[in-house]
């Protein structure tokens, strides 16, 4: 990233992010394209998307999402950071990524499952780190969710356990990371 720092992710006081921002094609191009080399070249069984969110609500208030959000909307994201449509594009932005993961992996080898880790809690997941994994689960472009629910208390796993079969409603398996 460090040798494009153009594709890196911006907070909303202008600082560079070591994190690819998702908005801009080059990102995704370059993601994607290691993830084919894997699928392509090795006998895998499945690819396991880490990472598949922004590492915190504060960015990506880099130019181009700016200037791209802004056209569609009508206002800079920066004046109004915690605007429900602002929200609703970053998460967009990781859901369509998902889904191209997905989609092209399938055409590759149909037998190669796509898992990601994800934020045991659902509105946390999307408001904290923009990532729907309910969305990907109900539009079946994930084979199944590892939740990552690193808490030291049995009645707090307990709970988030329940909430996350709640959300999930038996639709894909769940794998907890604990």
């Amino acid at each position: 990233l460090w040798e494009r720092p153009e594709l890196a992710m911006v907070d909303i006081n202008g600082k560079q992010v070591a994190w690819a921002c998702p908005a801009k094609q080059d990102a995704r191009n370059y993601e994607l394209s290691l993830i084919l080399e894997v699928a392509t070249n090795y006998a895998v069984d499945g690819i396991h998307l880490d990472y598949i969110r922004y590492p915190h609500p504060g960015v990506c208030y880099c130019d181009h999402c700016r200037s791209e959000f802004s056209a569609q909307y009508g206002f800079d994201p920066k004046t109004r950071p915690n605007d429900p449509l602002w929200i609703n594009w970053k998460c967009a932005k990781i859901s369509s990524f998902v889904n191209e993961i997905y989609t092209t992996v399938r055409q590759i080898n149909p037998r190669i499952k796509v898992s990601a880790a994800v934020f045991p809690r659902i509105e946390e997941a999307k408001l904290g780190v923009c990532q729907d994994w309910e969305e990907w689960i109900e539009k079946g472009i994930v084979d199944f969710i590892a939740p990552m629910i690193y808490i030291p208390s049995i009645r707090e796993f307990r709970v988030s356990m329940e909430e996350i079969l709640k959300t999930v409603k038996w639709r894909c398996p769940v794998y907890v990371g604990i």
